[in-house]
């Protein structure tokens, strides 16, 4: 039987918490200590008293999360008693598997213990869990119709609407309409979490004119109509599979062909979530102008000397700082994946095979 607890990034983020929340306490006796004691200090004790309650809380809970891979199935401990999820239940059909939350949904179960989420284990601990459970995992039923209709909002004046059937993809947009035969599809790049998920994160098909871009936010479909996995069985019933791409987020992909696609996604990711990590540095370095502007504006100082107006200050700064820090891991983990996708690509393609292979990529990444 294994066990296994939330990657350490974020159990020490949520101490770093702890630890901000604990600053209010010196800041209130610091002031009370050269100042007699007024309605402000009075009504800032149980502020601070509760944030340390709250985040220690937190903290706790983090640390008491555990999962359980044993012969019988997978468990996870929900405040005082583990929760099993048999094996039996995966095997039954009913279980969905949400990839970019890395969660399977039980809908037969009660609400408080419907969903499963991998999502804050540490790498080797989330694919022992997701391989183990992806061994009985049985999926559901996906509808397979002739013919499915779909509508795209571009900003709130720009519809597009999208049929797919036997003849082709058939466009609608702004009054006009193109349809491109299925044999003039030049192909279809598929962007997916891992090898294990049913639908994507982004699909963009090539046709004859255009790019058609399906994409997901934060789980949910960007578009109306069928789902993911309905679009993808009827684009594997008329598409040829040498004209379908597949790149994964995590995991080398099978066919070497598709090593460009992956890197292009991994880059994409990488300097996304540079951008975040600068954003969140930027936003620590301004926090604290931002106080002292705020101690002078608000004409403070009658009730709070600037040091402890400054400890104060400390917990709003914490949360960031832990985020940066998660930020700054994932793009450690993002690198080093990149690094070994690269190093895979010049093998087979060549340095000036793999650069020429970039260029002439038809997959947009501005689609993710």
């Amino acid at each position: 039987m294994d066990t296994y607890k939330v990657a350490p990034m974020y159990r020490r983020a949520a101490w770093y918490l702890v630890g901000g929340a604990l600053l209010t306490f010196p800041a209130m006796w610091y002031q009370h200590s050269f100042e007699e004691s007024g309605p402000k200090e009075a009504g800032a004790w149980p502020v601070c008293v509760m944030l340390v309650t709250m985040a220690t809380l937190f903290a706790v809970w983090v640390e008491h999360v555990r999962f359980r891979l044993h012969a019988g199935g997978v468990e996870r401990r929900l405040l005082f008693r583990w929760d099993r999820w048999p094996w039996e239940d995966f095997g039954s059909g009913r279980i969905r598997y949400v990839a970019e939350a890395g969660t399977f949904v039980d809908p037969s179960r009660p609400w408080w213990r419907r969903k499963f989420s991998l999502a804050y284990l540490p790498h080797e601990a989330r694919e022992a869990i997701s391989s183990a459970c992806m061994q009985h995992w049985q999926a559901p039923e996906v509808d397979q119709p002739d013919e499915l209709s779909l509508r795209v909002w571009h900003g709130p004046f720009r519809l597009t609407r999208i049929r797919l059937d036997a003849t082709g993809v058939s466009v609608r947009e702004s009054g006009c309409t193109s349809v491109c035969p299925w044999a003039e599809v030049a192909s279809a790049w598929l962007v997916r979490l891992n090898a294990e998920q049913p639908d994507f994160l982004s699909l963009c098909m090539v046709l004859r004119d255009r790019k058609l871009v399906l994409r997901k936010h934060i789980g949910k479909p960007r578009w109306f109509g069928a789902d993911g996995a309905t679009v993808l069985a009827l684009l594997h019933r008329h598409l040829p599979p040498e004209r379908i791409h597949v790149g994964c987020v995590h995991g080398e992909p099978p066919k070497d062909r598709d090593l460009v696609l992956r890197i292009q996604i991994l880059r994409h990711i990488l300097n996304g979530i540079w951008i975040m990590w600068l954003f969140l540095a930027v936003l620590v370095l301004m926090l604290v102008p931002a106080a002292y502007l705020l101690y002078v504006l608000l004409d403070v100082n009658d009730g709070y000397d600037l040091t402890a107006w400054a400890i104060m200050m400390v917990p709003c700064v914490m949360l960031p700082t832990a985020l940066a820090y998660i930020a700054r891991a994932n793009i450690r983990a993002f690198r080093d994946a990149l690094r070994t996708s690269e190093e895979r690509a010049v093998e087979v393609l060549g340095a000036v095979g793999l650069d020429a292979a970039l260029d002439e990529a038809q997959f947009d990444t501005n689609g993710l």
